[in-house]
């Protein structure tokens, strides 16, 4: 596995829409970094992006995501509350 900057490829997806994972473990933190290609203009992904507190409505095991700052209209950092099956602890994400 190659790592850059403690990102480590976790898995890809090919097609017409690739689609590449990273995760990075810092202390106690799970980092996710997804990068992907999708056929949409940027006011779509934009929205599409501003809409992670809706992860709880359709994720059984979210129970609560939120978009916490911005940086750009391409960057932002969303937290998400994740509630695995027993015997995984309760987990929080932010990407």
């Amino acid at each position: 596995m190659e790592s850059h900057q403690g990102w480590v490829h976790a898995r890809s997806l090919g097609g017409a829409q690739p689609l590449t994972v990273y995760t990075r473990v810092a202390g106690k933190r799970l980092g996710v970094r997804v990068d992907a290609f999708a056929q949409a203009g940027a006011a779509e992904l934009t929205s599409l992006l501003y809409e992670v507190s809706l992860l709880p409505r359709w994720n059984r095991y979210c129970d609560g995501a939120e978009v916490l700052h911005t940086r750009s209209a391409t960057d932002l950092t969303a937290a998400t509350g994740v509630r695995l099956p027993w015997p995984v602890p309760a987990q929080f994400l932010a990407a």
